[in-house]
């Protein structure tokens, strides 16, 4: 094996859907391949096991990358169905409640608004308003649109107050997944190939498995740094029982 450097370049495709396009894990950052086996000792009259065999084995593997990829997670994870547009969140829309009748405004995205998610008053923290169907009758309360043609309404007591507003909007841009329950043993698989680089020779390792299904999909977002997905995913035999191959550029 060579003394490779750094995360290596990684690429799945999936297997279940024929002609697919295979996909890479872009600004990759680390990957982990755990091959194990479970054993059996054989004990005799002393402490230690005079033979241990190999019983099942079970191969993982784990990658972690730094772009939100709709098309990778939805080939190697959901298996669903992509399409085109979605919905996204206005998030603490700025606007100010006008300072005289109608006490109304109206959302950027009014044309194509789905649903409202609450508004609050600006300051730290921010104060929610309450929302409330007919017209406001105090301070603290809202109408929400009722169509895309609405506008948010309030009541004169908060005539001039600054309010930040979220809601749902309909986009045409951008790509979504409509996530549904499958039946039971619905399972999305892929071939994955890994490879990575000696610097000092230049000369590389390949690691090929034929088959795999992903376990287990998690990001999070955190302060002051980048929201990174990790696929945890298991190793199996293909049609012809062969897990993969792993290839090296030296002799040794």
């Amino acid at each position: 094996m060579l003394g490779t450097f750094g995360t290596g370049v990684f690429l799945a495709t999936r297997t279940d859907v024929a002609n697919s396009t295979p996909e890479p894990f872009a600004v990759l950052q680390s990957t982990n391949f755990d091959f194990g086996f479970t054993t059996k000792p054989l004990f005799g009259l002393n402490q230690f096991a005079v033979f241990v065999a190999r019983g099942e084995g079970k191969w993982t593997g784990k990658a972690k990358w730094a772009t939100i990829s709709l098309g990778l997670m939805n080939a190697l994870f959901f298996g669903q169905t992509l399409t085109t547009g979605g919905t996204q969140l206005a998030a603490n829309e700025a606007h100010t409640v006008p300072a005289m009748t109608p006490f109304v405004v109206t959302p950027t995205n009014v044309s194509t608004f789905v649903g409202d998610e609450g508004v609050q008053y600006v300051g730290l923290p921010p104060q929610p308003l309450t929302l409330t169907t007919g017209a406001p009758g105090t301070s603290g309360l809202y109408e929400a649109p009722a169509t895309t043609a609405g506008a948010y309404t309030f009541n004169s007591g908060d005539a001039s107050a600054a309010v930040l507003i979220n809601y749902l909007y309909t986009v045409t841009s951008g790509q979504n997944i409509a996530l549904t329950s499958q039946i039971l043993g619905t399972t999305p698989t892929f071939k994955a190939v890994f490879r990575n680089r000696d610097p000092k020779t230049g000369l590389y390792d390949t690691l090929l498995l034929n088959q795999c299904t992903a376990s287990k999909l998690a990001f999070e977002s955190k302060t002051s740094d980048y929201t990174m997905p990790e696929l945890d995913f298991e190793i199996f035999t293909d049609s012809n029982g062969n897990i993969g191959t792993l290839t090296t550029g030296d002799l040794t």
